[in-house]
């Protein structure tokens, strides 16, 4: 078994991971053709809080990076199959149409993915029978930085799944 609970369909696109507290949070980015470069594609609302800074707020959201390279679009999180509260049932991917977000300070579409995943132990899941320990997730934090201009944003996507 590996020493990380790693969705499979992420397995070969999750890159410079790192683990804390006994590997209950997962953190590492996106990579694609030995890059780092992505269009954010989502759906769902962007909204800005008091400080200004973007996020993504929706009743189900959905969160993909095509690469920059070859186009391969990596569906990162769906919150209708993914996570912890999915784990027991099988549903359809969401059918959404996705918007490209644009950087709001440079007017462009290249990004930096840096994703977190909230895990149980092991023993904990394994208690309540959960066996997929990669979907097991129980909340999920994407960050985005802008690859023209630098902007950062930190926790573009949090979502509980259980």
């Amino acid at each position: 078994m590996n020493k990380y609970f790693i969705q499979k369909r992420l397995k070969p696109y999750l890159s410079d991971i790192s683990a804390k507290n006994d590997f209950t949070l997962l953190n590492g980015n996106i990579s694609c053709c030995g890059h780092h470069n992505f269009e954010v594609l989502y759906n769902g609302s962007i909204v800005k809080n008091i400080f200004g800074k973007s996020y993504l707020i929706g009743n189900k959201p959905v969160f993909e990076a095509k690469c920059k390279i070859c186009e391969s679009k990596i569906r990162i999180f769906d919150s209708n199959t993914d996570g912890y509260d999915n784990c027991d049932t099988k549903t359809d991917a969401t059918n959404a149409t996705l918007t490209s977000f644009i950087c709001p300070k440079c007017n462009t579409s290249d990004f930096e993915v840096k994703v977190s995943f909230e895990y149980l132990s092991k023993d904990d899941l394994d208690d309540e029978g959960i066996v997929d320990y990669g979907n097991s997730f129980t909340c999920i934090w994407i960050s985005i930085c802008c690859n023209n201009c630098g902007k950062k944003i930190k926790n573009f996507l949090v979502f509980e799944t259980g």
